[in-house]
């Protein structure tokens, strides 16, 4: 079964959040997936939430099957957890699981910064500056999609900069699992501002070709979002009765 693209947007609603998209992928399958892929990666679900099959059945209006399909896809990802005779739900990470993500993205995120200030074009710098710039304003505006979004932008581009597709890819690889905890560390408050500091200073190193020291600050910046996200953790599991 295929579906046509559908002229208007429809509207999602998952546990009380609200979320407009297409569905405009070449299979139904697909479509749910694409769906629940993104509000995943955006952080739309919390760690231990429950993702319901019939509720996502009725809502996208498509049979079960196709939804099934899409959750054993996301659940292949390692961005579902199947519960027995329970259904699926948003991953809690374990501390270790934490300390594995972030210990590795912090080597590899020290690297790409070393490439970028060898490698980086006025172009590219110019573009870095920007994304800070709107990361400074969002964060005036008190807008937090946004800022994530300039975040994760300024990230991307840092990765691109090295010219290094295979850092590229490995970095994108890690960031889709720390991407499923984005709620832990960002939703401390001191985070943002906080990450907009770092992200200066790795800026300027790259801006003057320090190669070590932008190394170094990246490298710092990584390891300080895993002590937050602990933090995050340890809330969330105290609130949440977790053990």
């Amino acid at each position: 079964m295929r579906i046509a693209q559908i002229s208007a947007p429809s509207i999602i609603l998952f546990g009380g959040l609200n979320m407009t998209t297409r569905l405009d992928v070449p299979t139904v399958s697909q479509a749910a997936y694409e769906t629940l892929h993104r509000m995943i990666l955006s952080g739309q679900f919390v760690p231990g939430q429950w993702i319901k099959e019939r509720e996502i059945t009725e809502i996208l209006g498509i049979s079960r099957t196709p939804v099934r399909d899409a959750l054993r896809m996301l659940e292949r990802e390692r961005l579902l957890v199947s519960i027995p005779h329970r259904g699926f739900r948003i991953p809690v990470p374990t501390v270790k699981e934490l300390h594995d993500y972030y210990e590795l993205r912090a080597e590899l995120e020290g690297m790409a910064a070393r490439l970028a200030s060898e490698r980086a074009t006025d172009s590219d710098i110019q573009t870095l500056n920007n994304l800070w710039e709107s990361a400074q304003s969002s964060l005036l505006a008190h807008d937090v999609t946004t800022l994530a979004e300039r975040n994760d932008e300024f990230h991307r581009h840092l990765a691109a900069c090295t010219d290094n597709d295979e850092l590229v890819a490995s970095l994108l690889r890690l960031r889709a699992g720390i991407d499923l905890y984005r709620n832990l560390s960002w939703a401390q408050k001191p985070r943002p501002a906080h990450t907009l500091q770092q992200h200066q200073h790795i800026l300027f190193c790259v801006t003057n070709r320090n190669a070590l020291a932008a190394q170094e600050s990246a490298r710092v910046h990584i390891m300080d979002s895993l002590s937050i996200a602990l933090q995050g953790l340890a809330t969330f599991q105290s609130n949440s009765g977790a053990k």
